[in-house]
């Protein structure tokens, strides 16, 4: 299971707002449920974030329904995270929020849903003017992820196509180069497409191949013929 919170965003925004003394109580107190959520004590984290769920500060309640749609998530209670995130997309213009859902609903088995949700995503985070949120390559790499985990083999390989672009796009395949461009290392994409390139067409997975190596650097080649080799494809 992808550890999605590892890209948990904290509206901060909300500790920086001029707001009555109450609610900077209140957001401190869902600062503490983060720091047990980090340590993953996810019960104790619960406890306090349940409580702002039905909170009149939309802020508030925001980041009290993500946080404790991501406590069921780490506990594998995925029934009751969609429950969760469902509401918190009504309200919600994250990407972060709508990225999480389809990750959910992917691991319900809600395939069509899911792959609406992360369209959603993509079209928030392309709007998005926050620094901190997640870039689209690694927001494909991990839906990916979760595609793959559920055998959704050729969804995940539609995926692994949008991420190339990148990768042809730069053609460096330097792992500092594509991290200041918060890009996937090019190992862990390669490496992370097998079990998507063995189970579709191979005529596909060659030709996908074939398409990288022509588009990136002498390593990326080097590492792309040792891959091959160990592709179980005819």
């Amino acid at each position: 299971m992808p550890e999605v919170d590892q890209f948990i965003l904290t509206d901060n925004s909300i500790t920086t707002i001029d707001a009555k003394e109450e609610k900077i109580l209140e957001s401190k107190e869902l600062q503490i449920a983060w720091k047990l959520f980090s340590s993953e004590e996810f019960k104790k984290s619960r406890e306090i974030s349940s409580e702002y769920i039905k909170n009149d500060d939309l802020d508030l309640k925001i980041e009290a329904l993500r946080l404790t749609g991501l406590t069921y998530y780490r506990t594998f209670d995925f029934k009751t995270s969609e429950i969760l995130f469902q509401e918190l997309c009504e309200i919600s213009n994250f990407s972060i929020d709508w990225f999480y859902f389809s990750i959910i609903l992917t691991q319900n088995s809600k395939f069509d849903k899911s792959d609406k949700s992360f369209s959603k995503a993509i079209d928030l985070r392309r709007l998005s003017r926050r620094k901190d949120s997640v870039s689209i390559p690694f927001m494909r790499f991990e839906y990916l992820l979760v595609l793959n985990d559920n055998k959704q083999y050729e969804l995940a390989y539609e995926q692994l196509l949008e991420l190339s672009e990148y990768y042809i796009k730069y053609q460096i395949t330097d792992g500092t180069f594509l991290y200041m461009r918060e890009v996937p290392f090019f190992e862990n994409m390669i490496d992370s497409s097998k079990i998507i390139l063995e189970h579709i067409p191979h005529d596909k997975s060659r030709s996908w191949i074939k398409k990288m190596r022509k588009s990136v650097d002498e390593y990326g080649v080097e590492y792309l013929t040792k891959f091959e080799k160990t592709l179980k494809i005819n």
